[in-house]
């Protein structure tokens, strides 16, 4: 609902009506009104001036000038609020204007998503058309979000001995994570038949591959005295990450995508399953089962065979056992059994026993 301003065809007085409503009268003269039939007079009468304002927003656009091309849609808008084109492309021109300090490339999903809508609705296009559309979206975004990720990268190199830098890069990773994955879900599996979409989908997938390698990549910065001191991600942000990169990886094999993939770091030394059974790295209990892999299983080939392997199917299952209630209960059992007869163990060690 929007209060509208009209003007009495018969007085000339100027008057505010509800657009929902199909007729109304006018204050000064009573003259009935045909409020559809006004509307549809201010929208032709304004035709001319909101193309005249597209023309020269899209003209800014490709020419770069983004802050120019947003104050001209916003005029198209002020015309017509639903105009998808203008909706679409404020919102990549405002994510062009990202820094890394104020990144705003979700600016271009929001218009995507909403565009998308005003499309559909407005224009009533064919599947194939709505298609092109989505494809054109992840396209658009990627070329923003890629140039952001580089920024970004080049950024936290300049300044990796600074302690703030690892998380500063991890968070951007983040950032451009949750909008690559937003791109991806808009191209169907119905739409992976033509080479075309296929394409436009899995340069995002590469994308995002190598957003999670970067963000696994255990990091380093100095101290003030100069010693090179470690900064890794939490052990559950971990296995998440390879637990999506593994999924990609599947859909990359399973649409026979010829793709460089990268080596994601699976470990930085961590016991997956245990930290999320007993839900920190730090618990004493992964502590302990810790030391048994280092002081123990890694003096032996066997021990280290059966590490690599560990590490190689743990990260998946550990993902799942964080929402399996009765099977963590089982696992935490056995672990507990372990861990009771390895702390045993240690404390006869070291009673000298």
């Amino acid at each position: 609902m929007a209060i509208i301003d009209l003007v009495c065809s018969n007085c000339k007085g100027e008057i505010q009506l509800n657009d929902n409503m199909e007729t109304g009268y006018c204050l000064y003269c009573g003259t009935k009104i045909l409020i559809k039939n006004e509307i549809q007079k201010i929208e032709l009468s304004d035709m001319p001036k909101k193309d005249n304002y597209l023309n020269i927003a899209n003209s800014a656009y490709k020419a770069g000038n983004y802050e120019e091309a947003i104050i001209y849609y916003n005029k198209v808008l002020e015309v017509d609020s639903r105009n998808w084109n203008a909706v679409y492309y404020k919102g990549l021109a405002r994510a062009w204007k990202s820094s890394l300090v104020d990144p705003n490339i979700i600016e271009a999903v929001y218009g995507a998503k909403e565009a998308i809508e005003i499309y559909i609705n407005t224009e009533n296009p064919s599947t194939d058309e709505v298609e092109k559309f989505k494809a054109t979206v992840v396209n658009d975004i990627y070329d923003i979000l890629s140039n952001y990720a580089v920024l970004s990268k080049k950024h936290y190199h300049e300044f990796q001995d600074m302690q703030s830098s690892a998380p500063e890069y991890w968070d951007r990773i983040d950032y451009c994570t949750g909008i690559a994955r937003y791109c991806i879900s808009l191209i169907s599996e119905n739409m992976l038949i033509k080479k075309y979409y296929r394409n436009t989908k899995f340069v995002m997938v590469h994308l995002l591959l190598l957003l999670l390698k970067e963000k696994c990549d255990i990091r380093y910065y100095k101290s003030t005295s100069g010693m090179n001191l470690v900064h890794k991600i939490d052990a559950n942000e971990r296995l998440k990450a390879v637990s999506l990169f593994d999924s990609l990886v599947g859909e990359v094999k399973k649409h026979g995508i010829e793709m460089d993939i990268p080596e994601i770091r699976r470990n930085d030394g961590s016991c997956y399953i245990a930290t999320a059974i007993y839900g920190s790295y730090d618990s004493p209990e992964v502590v302990i089962l810790r030391r048994f892999r280092d002081n123990t299983l890694y003096k032996y080939s066997l021990g280290r065979l059966f590490i690599k392997v560990y590490y190689l199917l743990s990260p998946p299952i550990a993902v799942y056992l964080e929402n399996a209630r009765l099977l963590n209960y089982v696992v935490k059992r056995i672990l507990n059994f372990l861990i009771s007869k390895l702390y045993n163990r240690i404390k006869l060690i070291k009673d000298g026993r």
